[in-house]
């Protein structure tokens, strides 16, 4: 089974990825949305599908010579797309959402967000019930924590850079020459648009370049 057949063309030309298995019957309440991965092209899906065809899956997407350390995975979004309130996404083992711990919160916090569940067979993970709701729990807090480590580190790198003389924030658009040189054809008469022009910049950005060498 290659990736190739995970794939179709829409009407509208872009690619939309299609399930390697849909039950043909599939419009109930609560569904179960299969995921599959594997990581070398040498391998296949199949027995990761059959599982969770047993379980009750109604589709099954895949990605297929993909390693989890990517975060952009065709098939795992389009299995997250289909998911509605009350779906769970079904996996044989908590390794195939992803390789780490922050890949692994960034998904189920977005299940938890769409009102849809986590199963996965090999941990014996069942956020349907009252125990495997307490992973949600678990991997908000963890991605609560994360989002704050991630701000603690950006406000040390920024004050290490302050204690350094460095600059903080963005890189100016405008050069100090340039803006030197867009005050001289301004004060010789030229307009804001036509010296913006031939700096390739906007109107805007040559306005607050002149401010803040003004300062």
């Amino acid at each position: 089974m290659s990736a190739s057949r995970n794939r179709a063309i829409a009407g509208n030309g872009t690619t939309r990825v299609l399930p390697v298995f849909r039950e043909s019957r599939n419009l109930v309440p609560n569904r179960m949305i299969g995921y599959v991965r594997v990581s070398k092209t040498s391998q296949t899906v199949e027995q990761q599908v059959d599982a969770l065809r047993v379980l009750g899956a109604v589709a099954v997407y895949a990605d297929e010579g993909i390693s989890g350390s990517v975060r952009d995975r065709a098939g795992l979004d389009a299995a997250l797309d289909e998911l509605q309130p009350g779906d769970a996404l079904v996996v044989v083992a908590l390794d195939r959402l992803g390789r780490d711990l922050s890949d692994l919160v960034r998904v189920v916090d977005g299940l938890r967000e769409r009102g849809a569940h986590l199963r996965s067979l090999r941990e014996s993970i069942d956020t349907t019930t009252a125990a495997g709701r307490m992973l949600f729990g678990i991997f908000g807090a963890l991605s609560e924590y994360e989002r704050a480590m991630i701000q603690e580190r950006t406000m040390e790198r920024l004050a290490a850079k302050k204690r350094r003389g460095e600059r903080v924030g963005r890189k100016p658009k405008l050069t100090p020459s340039q803006v030197a040189l867009a005050q001289r054809e301004l004060d010789g008469g030229a307009s804001s648009t036509l010296v913006a022009r031939n700096l390739r910049c906007g109107r805007s950005t040559l306005y607050r370049a002149l401010i803040r060498a003004a300062i």
